[in-house]
């Protein structure tokens, strides 16, 4: 039992991070971004212990932009235009990736999460990993979002709920 209980410790908390930052209660004001540029806000609340430990590394159009950490809200500033947004863990199979197609004037928000679907599989296969590691690799192949960690679009509203 202790076994169970020590590696299940073990994945949750693999890959250790800096302590994660209180979850900040609002957005801060910044500056306008540039003409013809529009502003996409990143953000994870405290609210799931799973990955808490772990951060989301950010990619936009296939370049590493940040990693969002539990309790984080940091911002990119883009051209307005097609652009591909993506998180992934470099040890659990799957990403999750979508298109923002950015108009102009406008603000987007996405909310950062640690997915359970992913945990559940490795916890499944506790005795056999391997099958575990091959189960999440065929869900990447035809889940549109698989791994680690799931990005949301969300309003502006939702984004400055408390």
């Amino acid at each position: 039992m202790f076994k169970h209980c020590f590696l299940l410790v073990l994945i949750t908390l693999a890959g250790c991070s800096s302590a994660p930052t209180r979850y900040l209660e609002s957005f801060e004001a910044h500056s306008a971004p540039a003409k013809g540029d529009v502003r996409i806000y990143f953000y994870r609340t405290d609210d799931s212990p799973l990955y808490w430990v772990r951060d989301a590394e950010i990619k936009i159009d296939g370049k590493v932009r940040g990693a969002s950490s539990v309790g984080s809200i940091f911002y990119f500033d883009v051209p307005a235009g097609p652009h591909s947004i993506k998180t992934d863990m470099w040890d659990i199979p799957g990403s999750c990736e979508i298109i923002l197609h950015a108009q102009q004037g406008k603000t987007y928000y996405y909310k950062v999460t640690a997915r359970w679907e992913s945990f559940n599989v490795m916890m499944n296969n506790l005795y056999d990993p391997i099958s575990g590691m091959v189960q999440l690799y065929l869900d990447s192949l035809v889940q549109e979002c698989s791994g680690a960690f799931a990005i949301m679009p969300v309003t502006e509203s939702q984004a400055f709920k408390r």
